[in-house]
């Protein structure tokens, strides 16, 4: 009983730990994991380029890629994958159970957002997690009664950002 008591406690520190954070700070956060997340799976594919493109798209300029990468990119996936995927799951949870089912909004956000990176297995696992840190602070940001779409887009353009400048360090290195 005891550590079933502890894991409940544990659980609901941590919860309540993020929910207190201040906006900066998790935002902060966010850039942080996501950014070492893709170190991690960087480090485990022996191959820094891979970081962000996974050479999905061969990009005529660099001009090109900017715009996809940081603009196209996180809007449309901030529009399906936390925007809509999140708040439609919210809103019809909420209509047929009576309580919204943020777990299973956040998971099913995540697992989708991951579809969309599907290059390899690798990948696609970096972008579920990655995706979880999005949805969570999507989440996190609504209840919060900020705009979650805005800083969910500014946080995903900064991530793209961080991880364009690796890659791009690591093709002048290389060269």
């Amino acid at each position: 009983m005891v550590l079933i008591n502890s894991k409940v406690n544990l659980k609901e520190s941590t919860l309540s730990s993020i929910r207190e954070l201040k906006t900066p700070n998790l935002i902060l956060y966010v850039l942080a994991f996501n950014l070492t997340l893709a170190f991690i799976f960087a480090a485990i594919r022996n191959d820094f380029l891979y970081i962000i493109h996974a050479n999905f798209l061969p990009f005529d300029s660099l001009y090109e890629e900017l715009l996809i990468v940081l603009f196209i990119a996180p809007l449309s996936e901030t529009v399906l994958y936390q925007y809509a995927i999140i708040d439609i799951t919210l809103f019809l949870s909420k209509l047929m159970f009576k309580k919204e089912l943020i777990i299973l909004s956040i998971i099913l956000s995540a697992i989708c957002y991951s579809w969309s990176h599907l290059y390899d297995y690798i990948y696609m696992t970096q972008m579920v997690i990655s995706g979880l840190s999005y949805s969570i602070f999507y989440t996190l940001i609504k209840q919060r009664n900020m705009n979650a779409f805005l800083y969910s887009f500014i946080v995903h353009v900064v991530s793209n950002l961080l991880v364009l400048g690796l890659n791009i360090f690591n093709e002048t290195i290389r060269q």
